[in-house]
């Protein structure tokens, strides 16, 4: 019995190992991943991107945005947002509940680039990605996301702390909810994401996505489409 809990504990540290390997393997990409799907008449191209990364890693990102804009590839993406159209209290209590799930305020990458890496750049402007115009982002409203969330997983209440707290401070927020939120969060713009290229009149869609929601975006797409 000790020996088989032994091997079960070596497993799961190898299995841990494993997975930070491939994650930083990717993190330290010089190239951009990208995945090609058929969606009934449109042609949809998935790319993993970062806020950061290496300087080679951006110069690949530019060959593949011009090469796609040349085929006449509409660039777009969806972006979680509070609209300016929105009552401010809405918005502010949208914040804090976000802020009290995740323990602070920035705009929501569940793969966030907290950690510092060597060498890194920001991204570089859409200009000096080959683009002339910026992507046609898609935004969802961020406090109908929460509305969504509440529904499902129940209210998120907010204390005095979470109220007397500056939105600049970060703590260790509701961890027992955070991972969930993750996951809803992660499902519910995947959906949303999938319903825009359905409704969207351009059969050639380039696809800005992310490393963390590309599995769960082509889980969900290929029920409706096939991989190229």
């Amino acid at each position: 019995m000790k020996h088989t809990t032994i091997w079960i504990a070596a497993l799961m540290i190898l299995s841990t190992s494993c997975k930070l390997t491939r994650q930083i393997k990717a993190r330290y990409s010089k190239k951009v991943y990208s995945h090609e799907y058929k969606i009934q008449d449109k042609n949809v191209v998935y790319l993993e991107l970062w806020s950061t990364a290496k300087e080679e890693y951006y110069d690949d990102l530019r060959s593949k945005l011009v090469f796609y804009k040349s085929k006449s590839y509409e660039i777009n993406g969806l972006r979680t947002c509070c609209p300016t159209s929105e009552d401010s209290i809405r918005v502010v209590t949208t914040k804090l509940k976000i802020r009290k799930l995740r323990g602070y305020a920035r705009p929501i990458d569940p793969e966030s680039d907290d950690i510092i890496f060597s060498n890194f750049v920001k991204r570089p402007s859409w200009d000096k990605l080959g683009l002339a115009n910026k992507p046609n982002w898609w935004t969802y409203s961020l406090s109908d996301l929460m509305d969504k969330f509440e529904q499902t997983h129940g209210k998120v209440e907010l204390e005095e702390m979470d109220l007397n707290t500056s939105f600049s401070t970060r703590y260790r927020g509701d961890k027992s909810r955070k991972k969930e939120f993750k996951s809803f969060f992660i499902d519910e713009t995947n959906r949303e994401l999938i319903k825009r290229i359905q409704e969207s009149p351009s059969k050639n869609l380039l696809i800005m996505g992310t490393r963390f929601s590309h599995k769960d975006f082509e889980k969900k797409l290929l029920r409706i489409g096939e991989k190229k």
